[in-house]
């Protein structure tokens, strides 16, 4: 069990007390130049961020250990910092700690290499606050969700001590010197600089801490508590949240359950509350551990309604981009965490803005599109960062626009757009044309599908659009949303405006049902008399005595359904009606109710209803909670063909797309309309493409997922057991397909027939033969790989390596696996090896592309340069057998200007050779006879019989092409005595026919039989 909470937290809140004091010495420890070290690391992508993680680890791991061992404990973290507790006898030791603490960074960063990348040097250092009083404690939130805190007169001395403190010092507040004696120089009233000699060891006093997953878990949500990765790579919006500390506790405890909440229910995870360097503050995460595919818009939205509803002072600051997403610390104490630049900012932003505001980073301006108000506050300076940053600041959300539009023609859906049509056939005719499902998967096309229905049918029918939101679920949502557009909502003006607004569209509605000479109007109309204050109490209107405020609990609901139909019902004998609700898989309850209602007894009203929905993760259809007799009709989007995605990617780009960069993005996106555009865009924005001879053209096929599809797929792999998720990420490792026998030596001790048959449940692969499975969606088996930690994948490839060696040992069809499993692991003895073997084998069976590129890649391992010609002389003579002439003649020409610089006369020899071989073929003789003369004479002087005999032959076919038949003869002839010593029979063979050849082009027919 992860110790994620303080073990003191655990016994005090077991024994159900929530708050309290004590006497104890404090420590507060801050790693001086995190953000600046940070933000250039963070710019060497995931790498770097992998290495900032590595850091702090290594720091922490040590620097707990120390702590615990001379009795205290972390109290709380805090990114670059943390405090600690020394109570009872540890506070005597505390100095002792401090004086370790300094020398473990010292000695962590005295030589340079600490990280294995090939990073620029940095050195971190410490800055150590200590101090001694009241320490103040309490656990507060509701019984579902809970955080703890430490603060207090002892906590607030050593964070200012550390104020104080020089990059490698330690400053002692007075209230801890009078409880030790240490070496101390006063620096300023109340504070001291504590000697950095080293005061002896002290006896260790060991502490553990035993903590239970039940009361953790009322902390920290059940996917860190279970989670066996370390960590991994994930976007995320960091979130923090600077207050004013309300008067007591009760007021605390009230407002941080009231984040706590809204941080669950936007699907955030609330981080940690601190009082430290930064004052009272929170720190919520959207995107870790769980992701959500609108991780950024639940993360405004919560800042937005956590601003609306709170009466507490709060500033806040919110950033998002890639970051180290895992465990920080050791088995003593550890904190589930993220660190990256995106952080620092975060918390830069808020320590900065006035009070009342919320400041967000360029990467969110940039995302959050045109929904939300942003306004640019300029470029900041800000501590730690080495160029101004862009700040926007968050105003709210942009007015709500009912439906899209879109720029683009529709791809590819004409017989389902005629399928759609064709439904609304019923309604034509005055009568109900029941329910029309529109099924696909994200990003297929759906939305874009209802869209264009709705405006071909713009002209005669009424058409009505909501969303089932799937972040709170709010009860009705969908009917709430239409109505205040109906009504002309908006929430800018006051309750009387919105009542003055709803009474006049009520009217209009009214006049124009009393002209219509029908039944059923003059029935509609007296029904919607009846419930007008139910459908305005369902919008937050409220009229004294109305029925509405009469009714209980039960009754407004059941009005409430009955008026929506009512009204619904009025509008269809007004125009026919189309109403479209969207993304049913996250319909709440209560709309399915009044679509239940809605569908009974409308026979004679002219309504459709369309409804989308992706498919649920084991591939069923999510259905409305209708009776069985309502017509229903289906439409399944499939992805676009080859030929369709092409006119996609030609209107995103502009202009055609080659036949490779079409295959390339088809082989990504699998025809997906949404994942075309988005990969479209990226390679775009990235200058990933470039025109050549009025095509685009794909210049490098090393490209990251597009930011819009990652969100999708991680939400994905988000959805699955911690077993299955585990599974799939170690599965990526072995590729799009994979080995199961393989998989099973990696997964030993786990159900993995049992994990197989979920991942095929969930459609995430399938089985292709008994023991060969293969992902269902290629960009879901690069998320998840790319997602991991680059020190996990090197373990997992290391394993798969030698699970291959074990169970397909001497087996040539394995080599080049093995060599890609071996490269990645970056075990390069191994890799050069398996590269070689695979070169060799393919050469050998005419895959002459696979050789070359096996061979390319074997050169990036070899540090000898009479190797890398050698093997750089291979490639030419398969690039010159494949008729890639001039590749093969720069390649020679590189190889012999080489040789020359370093002087082997072996190697000068063979590039003669082989560029001399090239240039005969191509019919410059002059060129290539000198250049073997030269071979030889090298030759002879190294006494290589065997390079002799190769150039003489080559000597003798240049002759015999330019006609000079006895020189020729004279050339083999000198190879035929040199062979027969060397008993090369097929040597000799080759040189007799060369021979009998030669004599047959004279006509002497006779002496070439002889041959």
């Amino acid at each position: 069990m992860k110790n994620l909470i303080p073990g003191f937290i655990h016994n005090q809140y077991k024994k159900d007390v929530f708050y309290g004091s004590f006497d104890a010495a404090t420590m507060f420890v801050d790693i001086s130049g995190f953000t600046s070290i940070t933000e250039k690391l963070m710019g060497y992508g995931k790498r770097g961020a992998e290495t900032l993680s590595f850091v702090v680890n290594r720091i922490f791991n040590v620097v707990i250990d120390t702590i615990y061992s001379k009795g205290g404990y972390i109290s709380s973290f805090a990114g670059d910092s943390f405090t600690a507790i020394f109570p009872d006898e540890g506070a005597k030791e505390i100095s002792t700690v401090a004086l370790d603490i300094q020398k473990i960074f010292r000695s962590i960063f005295r030589r340079k290499g600490l990280q294995k990348e090939k990073y620029e040097d940095f050195r971190l250092s410490a800055r150590v606050g200590l101090s001694y009083g009241k320490v103040e404690w309490g656990i507060v939130g509701s019984k579902k969700h809970r955080a703890f805190f430490f603060k207090g007169e002892a906590v607030e001395s050593c964070i200012n001590a550390a104020r104080l403190a020089s990059a490698g010092d330690i400053i002692m507040a007075k209230g801890l010197r009078e409880v030790i004696s240490p070496r101390i120089e006063e620096i300023e009233s109340g504070y001291f600089r504590l000697d950095m000699k080293p005061s002896g060891t002290s006896k260790k006093k060991m502490s553990a801490e035993e903590v239970s997953a039940e009361v953790v878990s009322i902390f920290t949500p059940e996917e860190v508590i279970e989670s066996g990765l370390s960590g991994e790579f994930r976007d995320v919006v960091s979130i923090f949240i600077s207050f004013n500390e309300p008067g007591n506790l009760a007021k605390l405890d009230e407002f941080v359950a009231d984040v706590l909440e809204k941080a669950d229910n936007f699907g955030g995870y609330f981080n940690g509350l601190d009082f430290g360097d930064k004052g009272p503050s929170m720190f919520v995460l959207f995107g870790a551990p769980q992701s959500f595919e609108n991780n950024l818009e639940r993360a405004l939205d919560f800042v937005l309604a956590l601003s609306e509803d709170s009466t507490e002072s709060m500033r806040i600051g919110l950033s998002l981009g890639t970051v180290y997403a895992g465990i920080v610390g050791c088995n003593r104490r550890c904190t589930y965490t993220v660190l990256g630049d995106a952080v620092n900012t975060a918390a830069r932003f808020m320590s900065r803005t006035e009070w009342g505001k919320v400041w967000v980073s360029n990467e969110v301006k940039s995302r959050a599109g045109k929904k939300y108000k942003l306004e640019p506050r300029g470029a900041l300076t800000f501590k730690g960062k080495s160029k101004p940053v862009e700040v926007f600041e968050l105003l709210g959300r942009s007015k709500a626009k009912e439906g899209l539009i879109f720029a683009d023609e529709m791809v590819g859906r004409d017989d389902k757009l005629n399928k759609a049509i064709q439904a609304l056939g019923p309604v034509r005719k005055g009568k109900f044309a029941g329910v029309v499902y529109v099924y696909g998967e994200a990003g297929i096309g759906k939305t874009r599908l209802l869209y264009e229905l709705s405006r071909r049918i713009a002209d005669e029918f009424k058409t009505l659009l909501a969303t089932s939101e799937g972040v709170l679920h709010k009860s009705m949502e969908p009917f709430i949303y239409i109505l205040k557009n109906y009504f002309g909502l908006s929430e800018t003006v006051s309750d009387e405006g919105k009542k003055q607004s709803f009474a006049r569209t009520w009217d209009q509605l009214k006049a124009k049902l009393a002209r219509l000479r029908d039944a059923r109007a003059t029935a509609v109309l007296k029904e919607l008399e009846r419930t007008k204050s139910v459908l305005g109490g369902l919008l937050g209107l409220r009229w004294s005595g109305s029925l509405f405020e009469e009714l209980d609990a039960k009754g407004k609901f059941e009005n409430t359904v009955f008026a929506i139909k009512g009204f619904l019902k009025a509008l269809s004998l007004l125009e026919p009606l189309c109403l479209i609700i969207e993304d049913i898989q996250w319909l709440d309850s209560d709309s399915h109710k009044i679509l239940a209602t809605l569908t009974r007894k409308i026979e004679k009203f002219p309504i459709v209803l369309f409804v989308s929905s992706r498919f649920s993760d084991d591939g069923s259809k999510p259905e409305l909670e209708i009776d069985s007799n309502v017509p229903c009709n289906e439409i399944v989007l499939d992805n676009l063909s080859a030929e369709q995605s092409g006119i996609v990617i030609q209107n995103q780009l502009g202009n055609q797309a080659s036949k490779s960069l079409v295959e390339f993005i088809l082989s990504r996106t699998e025809g997906n309309p949404f994942y075309v555009e988005q990969f479209c865009r990226y390679l775009e924005e990235n200058k990933l493409v470039e025109v050549t001879e009025g095509r685009y053209e794909l210049i490098r096929k090393e490209v990251e997922i597009p930011e819009g599809i990652k969100a999708i797929l991680i939400a994905r792999l988000d959805r699955l057991s911690v077993e299955l998720k585990e599974m799939v990420q170690t599965a990526s490792v072995l590729g799009t397909e994979f080995d199961l026998n393989v998989l099973s030596e990696l997964l030993k001790g786990k159900d993995v027939p049992g994990l197989l048959l979920q991942g095929e449940t969930e459609n995430l692969w399938t089985s292709v033969t008994e023991t060969v499975y293969l992902f269902k969606h290629a960009l879901l088996r690069d998320a998840a790989y790319n997602m991991q930690l680059r020190s996990r994948l090197r373990r997992l490839h290391a394993s798969t390596a030698q699970a291959i060696e074990k169970l397909y040992a001497n087996s040539s069809t394995h080599y080049t696996d093995l060599a890609f499993h071996y490269e990645n692991a970056e075990i390069t003895d191994k890799a050069s090896e398996y590269l070689r073997k695979a070169g060799d084998w393919a050469s050998a069976n005419y895959s002459n592309e696979d050789a070359i590129e096996l061979l390319t890649r074997l050169l990036k391992h070899i540090d000898n340069e009479e190797e890398e010609i050698a093997i750089r002389n291979r490639i030419g003579q398969i690039l010159q057998h494949i008729g890639k002439w001039n590749a093969a003649a720069d390649i020679f020409r590189e190889n012999l200007q080489s040789a020359n610089e370093i002087r082997n006369r072996v190697l000068i020899a063979e590039s003669e050779n082989n560029l001399g071989e090239l240039l005969r073929d191509q019919g410059s003789y002059s060129e290539a006879f000198a250049l073997f003369e030269t071979a030889y004479e090298s030759y002879i002087q190294l006494g290589d019989q065997r390079g002799m005999s190769k150039t003489l032959d080559n000597m003798g076919s240049v002759s015999f092409y330019r006609g000079n038949y006895e020189e020729a003869m004279k050339y083999y002839e000198g190879r035929l005595a040199i062979v027969n010593e060397l008993e090369d029979q097929l040597a000799i063979c080759k040189t007799e026919s060369s021979m009998g050849t030669l004599y047959a082009n004279q006509g002497e027919y006779s002496k070439a039989m002889d041959y």
